[in-house]
Formats: structure tokens, sequence, C-alpha cells
């Protein structure tokens, strides 16, 4: 297998764990591909969290957007801005 050169960004607690730089590190030399460590990622980085930039904000907009049809889906609405609000 020719050897492909690619990047990969890892951010988040669940990326910092030893098992996984070590899974990483494994990988990395299995697979020809290279990791970003976290901490070579400035922290206001889009790179760092490019989800955070463009589609958790298209997310938000659109379900800003809906209205609950059911009681169901009200408490479901409920519950989903409880936890954004507590993640942000």
């Amino acid at each position: 297998m020719p050897s492909i050169s690619r990047t990969a960004s890892r951010q988040g607690s669940g990326h910092t764990s030893q098992s996984t730089v070590n899974f990483l590190e494994k990988i990395g030399q299995e697979m020809c591909i290279k990791t970003v460590l976290f901490t070579d990622i400035p922290a206001k980085s889009p790179d760092a969290s490019s989800m955070d930039f463009c589609a958790f904000e298209l997310f938000r907009r659109t379900l800003c957007k809906r209205q609950p049809a059911t009681l169901c889906g009200l408490w479901m609405f409920r519950i989903l801005e409880v936890l954004w609000h507590k993640s942000h």
C-alpha cells in the first residue's frame, strides 16, 4: 500500500486520554496518518472546533425556527434547550 500523508485533528477530553493517545499513535504508524495533538492547536482556531463554528450554529438556527407540534415534542425541546445552555 502506498504511503499517503493524511492529517487528522483531535481535541476534546475524550481525545486526550492516554488510551486514545496510544491508539492514535498506533493507528498513525499502521495507516500513515499524522495526528495533531490538541495542545498544538490554538484555542480560538477554527481547526480546533470546526463544528462549533459551522455545523452547530446552523443546527441551532434550524432548531430555533422549529415549533414543537406535540406535548412530547415540547418536553424534548425543553430538555435540549437546557442541555444546550449547560454546555455553553
